[in-house]
């Protein structure tokens, strides 16, 4: 029963994809007025971009 659950790794890529996602928009969409600056954004979106494809 498990190992067709591990076997079907599309759900786990779809579930990658939408933290990715979620990580961007986090970013973007700030409490206002305050905007994240370029040295905390980028390195998160990096970041993100990265776990996404690993």
């Amino acid at each position: 029963m498990y190992s067709q659950i591990f076997e079907d790794v599309g759900w786990w890529k779809l579930f990658k994809l939408v933290i990715t996602v979620s990580k961007v928009i986090t970013c973007l969409t700030p409490c206002s007025p305050y905007l994240p600056s370029s040295w905390v954004f980028y390195p998160i979106l990096v970041f993100a971009i990265l776990d996404l494809l690993s």
